[in-house]
């Protein structure tokens, strides 16, 4: 049982729930001193305090889906706590920032419905035939242009540049919806045609 819940890479996942804490806090409190204030960006301490706390978090996503390929370490548990952790991150740290008017709600009812739709698509294959979709390049990607706007809004970029990098990030997550519901699709269908 140890080794199939309590192995470093799902430990690693886990972090990232303890990580989201001062993240968070050091995000939602008021700016104090500004360590930079040019060209269209702006750094507070407090700011930079929470971008170095979503770098651990960004460390811990690469180092526990490593170390599970790296030790053979792949569980259907992992496959979940994995997401997971990635979906309650983004989801936390995207609304603090719209509470705080660094990005669009509307941008951020994208991102966080998209988590939805997998989670819940995901849990309903689980149920069904007993598996997990794993991530893909395409939703690492996705991802990816979701930290990017995130960190260009923690430094308070506005106008065209933010336009641009949502832009980018919504069109990848329509793809990666697409691809996604394609994959879910072709298991079910799979799964269907096997007890028939």
């Amino acid at each position: 049982m140890n080794g199939k819940f309590f192995n470093i890479s799902n430990l690693l996942s886990f972090s990232r729930f303890i990580i989201l804490i001062p993240t968070i806090y050091f995000l939602t409190l008021e700016p104090g001193i500004i360590l930079f204030d040019a060209y269209g960006f702006q750094l507070s301490l407090n700011r930079a305090i929470s971008m170095f706390f979503m770098f651990l978090l960004y460390l811990s996503d690469l180092a526990d889906g490593y170390l599970a390929r790296k030790y053979n370490q792949i569980t259907e548990f992992g496959k979940i706590i994995d997401p997971l952790a990635d979906k309650v991150c983004v989801g936390a740290i995207v609304l603090s920032l719209v509470q705080q008017g660094d990005l669009p709600a509307w941008y951020v009812g994208i991102v966080i419905g998209r988590d939805i739709l997998i989670l819940s698509a995901g849990a309903y294959l689980s149920s069904r035939i007993k598996f997990v979709l794993p991530s893909n390049k395409i939703g690492k990607y996705t991802v990816t242009s979701i930290a990017a706007v995130i960190a260009f809004s923690m430094l308070k970029v506005k106008g065209l540049i933010m336009d641009l990098l949502i832009s980018v990030s919504v069109t990848m997550i329509f793809i990666s919806l697409y691809v996604y519901g394609k994959r879910f699709f072709e298991h079910l269908k799979k799964a269907n045609s096997i007890r028939t």
